[in-house]
């Protein structure tokens, strides 16, 4: 991929997309929910969001209960897991306003992998809900 191209997509998430951490409960975790890191944009315009998918992969669906006020449908890319990591590696350079999210997610990564996914320690997971609570107030809507 191209610096240019590595750019442009970095733009677009800058403008369109989002960046954060999800935190779900699940059973069969130790502490009784998971941490995700994810990236996502909702948009009216497919193509686009097909173009992105094609490059790093992820899913698009369409969004069930809303459209956009002109009355098209929205569809939604998202990307998590293992290949939310080549991408933010490969936008993160480039990003101007989601820059402090990414690094965050950046360094998450980092940290995750030096454990054996059996065993993580607690200091991972306090490392973890600070990530998930710093990203909530990065990407709160509305007047800042």
């Amino acid at each position: 991929m191209s610096e240019t191209e590595k750019a442009y997509w970095a733009g677009f998430i800058d403008a369109e997309g989002a960046i954060g951490i999800t935190k779900q409960k699940n059973e069969k975790h130790v502490l009784g929910f998971a941490y995700t890191p994810y990236a996502s944009v909702t948009n009216t315009n497919l193509k686009i969001l097909e173009l992105l998918k094609q490059r790093f992969g992820g899913r698009i669906h369409k969004h069930n209960s809303k459209t956009f006020k002109n009355g098209k449908d929205l569809y939604i890319w998202y990307i998590n897991a293992k290949s939310m990591k080549e991408f933010i590696y490969t936008i993160e350079p480039y990003l101007k306003m989601k820059k402090e999210q990414a690094q965050i997610i950046c360094n998450y990564i980092h940290k995750r992998s030096q454990y054996y996914k059996s065993y993580v320690p607690k200091i991972f997971w306090e490392i973890a809900e600070q990530a998930y609570q710093r990203l909530k107030v990065l990407n709160k809507r509305g007047i800042a």
